[in-house]
């Protein structure tokens, strides 16, 4: 009854007998358990939370890689390989949005916290890779990405993928969190 209106002591505190803690007051006494808060709790096992971890991850990553080889590296060939290069490129995104609309893994918008910290390790590699100048060529140029070699203007490519990353994946986080939202609107339609 602490509280309520029902009892005409709601507004006053009583001390009924000679311990201070014997009254009507509804202060939790030393020891006593608050049952009015709401108590939450992890039902997730470590593993089932380093899943988590790395579908954010893979789904962000995935993301801003493809717009970025679209945006940077992309060039159209009309050859039976170059028809393959979309295919190839884009087909790990879509695999990506599959696996978000079928397993009901949840998506956070917090989470890209996750994709900063990969996204910044990733940049201090590349760094640390053109300062010490390693070549990618093993063996008569078989250069992956242009861009990757230190000797065209490594720090414009860094700024330019430390600014493509900072950009892109709050956009990919929002695009699956929209996604989520979209597949828990149908299930629950």
């Amino acid at each position: 009854m602490c509280g309520s209106k029902e009892s005409d002591h709601y507004d006053r505190i009583l001390q009924q007998g000679g311990h201070p803690l014997d009254s009507n007051s509804c202060a939790l006494k030393p020891g006593e358990k608050d049952d009015s808060l709401p108590t939450t709790t992890n039902h997730l096992s470590w593993h089932h939370e380093v899943l988590w971890v790395l579908h954010t991850l893979a789904a962000d990553s995935t993301f801003v890689c493809t717009i970025a080889y679209f945006a940077f590296f992309f060039k159209v060939r009309y050859t039976f390989l170059g028809l393959l290069d979309i295919p190839k490129h884009v087909l790990h995104l879509v695999l990506m949005i599959v696996d978000t609309l079928a397993s009901y893994i949840p998506v956070r918008l917090f989470h890209v916290m996750y994709a900063y910290m990969f996204g910044a390790a990733y940049v201090v590699f590349t760094i640390v890779f053109i300062l010490t100048e390693v070549k990618i060529d093993l063996s008569l140029n078989p250069v992956f990405y242009p861009s990757l070699e230190s000797g065209d203007e490594p720090l414009i490519y860094t700024a330019y993928l430390s600014i493509f990353l900072i950009a892109g994946f709050p956009v990919a986080q929002l695009f699956f969190f929209l996604l989520h939202k979209f597949r828990s609107w149908l299930i629950s339609r």
